[in-house]
């Protein structure tokens, strides 16, 4: 997680004890100077425009699932865009950004989207 300590906290509540494909899912809070080539996903939260600069540059060919809440879009661009619509929790891909990123998002990720950007010909929406 890059920037907010309450989210931080939250997914380190939500993924304690959990595994997935076997292994331990460990929740991290990180900097823009941190150790980023060993993530595989990152949640990024309460970023400006400049650090936002900087972290794009330092994500640069690395395949790190990059999601980023509503606020922050505007600043990074993110491969998952979260935000909460009448109450409920919905998000974005950005399936040409995934691509670029080497990133191959499931079927069933992308069917769940609520909107794709770049949508692959013949994919959901």
């Amino acid at each position: 997680v890059l920037g907010s300590d309450a989210i931080s906290e939250a997914l380190d509540r939500a993924a304690k004890g959990r595994l997935l494909a076997g292994h331990r899912i460990n929740v991290t809070k990180t900097a823009i100077n941190g150790a980023l080539r060993s993530c595989h996903l990152l949640y990024i939260s309460d970023v400006g425009a400049a650090q936002g600069a900087r972290l794009a540059g330092a994500l640069r060919d690395l395949p790190v699932l990059t999601i980023v809440d509503a606020e922050t879009a505007a600043s990074v661009d993110g491969v998952v865009r979260v935000s909460l619509e009448n109450g409920r929790m919905r998000f974005d891909l950005d399936h040409g950004l995934a691509k670029r990123e080497r990133l191959q998002l499931s079927s069933k990720l992308l069917s769940l989207a609520s909107h794709i950007k770049d949508a692959p010909a013949g994919g959901p929406r």
